[in-house]
């Protein structure tokens, strides 16, 4: 797949929504629904997986995008995450909106790291003098 690298740019993170959407495009167009369960087969299994390993390198790189390339930080980065979910939570409540797709974007948003701020790596951290 795609480099970690690429992780906190907008084009690695556009990457990988592409890879997530071409995986749920194929699961529904084989199944005519999405969904999480029940995994009826070995083909909807396999579906499963490719799109929880693809969902979870987008949501890495979501949260790397947040935290390091915007610069929104830790605090920022955990107000993105509630605002995400309350979002999905209404959409799930008052929208006709596809379950599965709801379930997924949800999977994605749970995996955003809250880790926000990083370290340049090309600095070495303060140390206080004591």
């Amino acid at each position: 797949m795609i480099g970690r690298c690429t992780g906190g740019s907008p084009s690695g993170t556009l990457a990988r929504l592409l890879c997530t959407l071409v995986i749920l495009a194929a699961w529904l167009a084989h199944r005519g629904a999405l969904g999480s369960s029940p995994v009826k087969d070995r083909r909807d299994e396999r579906y499963y997986w490719l799109t929880a390993i693809a969902a979870n390198s987008l949501g890495s790189a979501f949260g790397d995008l947040i935290g390091g390339s915007l610069g929104c930080g830790l605090m920022g980065g955990i107000a993105v995450n509630l605002t995400m979910l309350a979002l999905l939570l209404m959409l799930h409540d008052t929208t006709r909106v596809s379950k599965g797709l709801l379930f997924w974007t949800g999977f994605v948003v749970t995996r955003i790291p809250s880790e926000a701020p990083r370290i340049d790596p090309g600095r070495e951290p303060r140390l206080r003098k004591i």
